[in-house]
């Protein structure tokens, strides 16, 4: 059966499940299901798809917009972690503590407060408590659009410029989450990974398909890989900085005669290494693309978003890797991925070989600087006080 006539089936499926989520919505648009708003700002970054948008990079992003002046916290629900209930990392926290995503953001920002649960409210709550040390002034949500028990102080809805919303169908038959008119409960709209060069033509059409709200501020976003990070040299212990003069044993483990300096992509396409691609992510097409420009013959393993690498999986991961080995050849993941790779056992022998592009979001046609003026007045004005 073709995929698009087993779709054909499922439209009733998504019927009843887009019944289900009107009425909760309207449940709590009309407050029989309680919003609670919080005294202090609350920034929500998520999405109406299901993943691969680009949360953790625009949060990331936001972190480094609002650290400088204010003691930042990412409360996550810590997806696939082994843990329950409400926790803060710490310098022990591990992937089964806290999950991928948190702490990646954990290990990146030092002086970052990160915490999980799946209860935001009772989450929030438990951050703005006021034995709570170091005080805290932001809370960022992390992919919670469809947490309407917890009301933001601002909503930033991302929508993939690959997967537009007008093109896309609710769950099981699409991605959609929600129906794509819950648009209007955000106040910011970032499409995201958008081409560096789009026209003016492109920005009045994109804009005109969304169909803003007067409140809404929409902004259009791309994803930059820069330089290739050693995993073993930049993945160290939470609160370690990513050099090789700490006396850890992480740098101990270094001393095997490989070297582990970071590449680029134009080295790694002079010096005409083979590369193995490697991914466990919602979203691993740009990735994909970007390398097959430098390394077309680079083959990719793709595996489902989040995935726990087993023991069958790194002997196929080895098998593919022995092939281009030899010749220089190196694995190139996601930072994301690498979270989960780093304390794998099964992945010990071929650690030495992985590397992840830095990636960072900029925005398209000058908007940055609007963008996070938008940011910082809010929070300046709205900021908490003891």
């Amino acid at each position: 059966m073709s995929k698009s006539k087993a779709r054909y089936y499922l439209f009733p499926f998504a019927w009843i499940y887009g019944i289900i989520i009107w009425f909760r919505n309207m449940f709590f648009n009309i407050e029989l299901l309680p919003s609670e708003n919080f005294n202090m700002p609350v920034i929500s970054i998520g999405n109406i798809t299901i993943g691969g948008t680009g949360k953790t990079p625009h949060t990331e992003y936001l972190i480094r917009l609002l650290n400088k002046e204010y003691q930042v916290a990412v409360l996550s629900r810590g997806y696939k972690r082994k843990s329950k209930g409400f926790l803060l990392a710490n310098e022990q926290s591990n992937l089964a503590d806290l999950g991928d995503e948190p702490l990646q953001m954990k290990k990146k920002f030092s002086n970052l407060v990160v915490a999980v649960d799946e209860n935001r409210r009772r989450g929030i709550h438990r951050l703005m408590d006021t034995s709570m040390k170091p005080f805290i002034d932001i809370i960022l949500l992390d992919d919670a659009f469809q947490h309407r028990y917890v009301n933001p102080s601002i909503s930033i809805l991302l929508i993939d410029f690959n997967r537009m919303l007008k093109d896309d169908y609710l769950l099981p038959v699409g991605n959609l989450r929600e129906p794509a008119g819950q648009i209007k409960r955000a106040e910011i709209i970032i499409v995201s990974k958008c081409p560096t060069d789009l026209q003016p033509i492109d920005f009045r059409v994109l804009t005109n398909n969304i169909k803003l709200q007067p409140y809404q501020a929409l902004f259009y976003s791309t994803m930059i890989y820069g330089e290739l990070k050693a995993m073993l040299s930049s993945i160290l212990p939470i609160g370690k900085q990513a050099t090789h003069e700490e006396n850890t044993e992480e740098t101990e483990i270094m001393e095997v005669g490989i070297s582990y300096e970071n590449l680029t992509m134009d080295q790694i396409k002079r010096e005409q290494r083979p590369v193995l691609i490697l991914t466990g992510i919602a979203s691993p097409d740009s990735l994909v693309d970007y390398v097959h420009q430098y390394c077309p013959n680079a083959e990719a393993m793709v595996y489902p978003d989040h995935h726990e690498f087993k023991k069958k999986d790194v002997y196929k991961i080895s098998q593919a890797f022995e092939k281009i080995k030899a010749a220089g050849g190196v694995i190139i993941s996601t930072e994301k991925d690498v979270m989960r790779i780093y304390n794998n056992s099964y992945m010990e022998n071929l650690a030495h070989y992985i590397y992840y592009p830095v990636l960072e979001v900029r925005f398209l046609d000058e908007q940055g600087a609007s963008f996070d003026h938008k940011i910082l007045d809010y929070v300046r004005i709205n900021k908490r006080y003891c």
